[in-house]
């Protein structure tokens, strides 16, 4: 298959003006939360006239990303391509389950020596039994006595937004580490018909993901298992009942999520090389590729990676030009 070259649209990641050609992280005065603090955490100028920026949204592990094809929008007049928030982590765990206590006062800051770059680091604490969690799942899945370490990192080249977590376990006994990232689409250019133009990867296929929540073919649901790199029995049976014993879950051949816009110009790619786990919210409507690592001894600090990438191409072309990108960067 012969690939044009890739124009690539990546715009705006927040609601304020860019500031010429280089990056900036803004000043604490500009565009106050209400504590003081500047909700914009970096902005840069991209090739062919484009700009990015980051912006805080709420609390501290969430960022608010804004995508723009008009390289001057920075009013988001043109709201077609809709909008992204995504929370660094939504839930991370061990072998024990999830883990909570972590310092609600983080916050982003520029990397030193990375212009182009954010990041902010956390450390758990032991909780006690009657702490209450935000978590609905299983009670024997909080670990209230895990610990971990990690340092959220993000960072913008071109045409992709990488999110990096360096992860080190604590505790005193090897485990392996489970991280949930969650990615909420918004705005008119994502959210309507959004199950008619979102893409997994099932077999050797790249099929409609509204199949597997219908039952089309498959058992219905909106969790699926990527085969290369299944999670524990325990995570398996959190979030799908069975799935562990159920090779009818365990069907993903790719942890990545593609999901061409609404104004089909653009096709955006998402998801973790370590992924584990397809994961859909229908009526909140948000994606997620689930990164899982096993192995890890103690103090030992690992890396997971997830990306979303922007480009200017239709769903094949742009499946084949992210396949060799990510063939190249290993």
């Amino acid at each position: 298959m012969t690939i044009s070259a890739s124009k690539i649209h990546l715009a705006s990641i927040a609601l304020v003006a860019l500031s010429c050609c280089s990056v900036v992280i803004a000043d604490d005065a500009a565009t106050p939360d209400g504590n003081g603090a500047s909700r914009i955490l970096l902005r840069k100028a991209l090739p062919r006239g484009l700009s990015v920026e980051v912006n805080n949204l709420g609390p501290y592990r969430y960022i608010m990303v804004h995508f723009r094809e008009l390289a001057g929008d920075f009013a988001n007049e043109d709201n077609s391509l809709g909008d992204w928030s995504i929370q660094i982590p939504e839930l991370i765990g061990n072998s024990d389950g999830f883990i909570f206590g972590f310092d609600s006062n983080r916050r982003w800051e520029p990397v030193p020596g990375e212009p182009d770059a954010i990041h902010y680091e956390n450390e758990s604490r032991p909780i006690g039994p009657d702490d209450p969690v935000a978590f609905a799942g299983q009670r024997d899945m909080i670990n209230r006595q895990g610990r971990l370490r990690y340092r959220a990192k993000v960072s913008v080249t071109d045409n992709k937004m990488d999110i990096e977590m360096a992860i080190t376990n604590l505790d005193d006994k090897p485990t392996s580490i489970f991280t949930d990232i969650c990615n909420r689409f918004h705005g008119r250019g994502n959210v309507w018909d959004w199950q008619d133009r979102t893409f997994v990867k099932v077999g050797d296929a790249w099929i409609l993901a509204r199949r597997l929540f219908q039952g089309d073919g498959f058992p219905a649901g909106v969790r699926w298992f990527v085969q290369a790199r299944l999670p524990s029995r325990e995570y398996m049976h959190e979030f799908r009942r069975g799935g562990a014993d159920d090779a009818a879950t365990q069907i993903m051949t790719s942890p990545y999520i593609c999901q061409p816009l609404q104004n089909g110009r653009q096709t955006i790619i998402y998801g973790s090389p370590q992924g584990s786990m397809v994961f859909f919210n229908l009526t909140n409507p948000c994606f997620h590729s689930d990164a899982w690592t096993a192995g890890v001894g103690p103090g030992e600090t690992i890396v997971q990676k997830t990306t979303l990438r922007v480009y200017h191409l239709p769903v094949p072309e742009a499946i084949s030009q992210f396949e060799r990108e990510m063939a190249a960067e290993g």
